[in-house]
């Protein structure tokens, strides 16, 4: 990662390869939520009935 200062701001750049694992990370618990969403939302909407 570099950074660079422009007054009170920083800039920062990575390098793209090293978010791989954090995206990888990311798509497993999206898949993750979105299943135990939608048995929620199939839960509540029985229970309304």
């Amino acid at each position: 990662m570099h950074n660079r200062r422009d007054g009170r701001c920083v800039y920062y750049r990575v390098d793209p390869r090293g978010m791989k694992p954090l995206v990888d990370w990311f798509g497993h618990y999206r898949a993750f939520w979105a299943q135990h969403v939608s048995r929620l939302e199939r839960l509540l909407e029985d229970m309304d009935e």
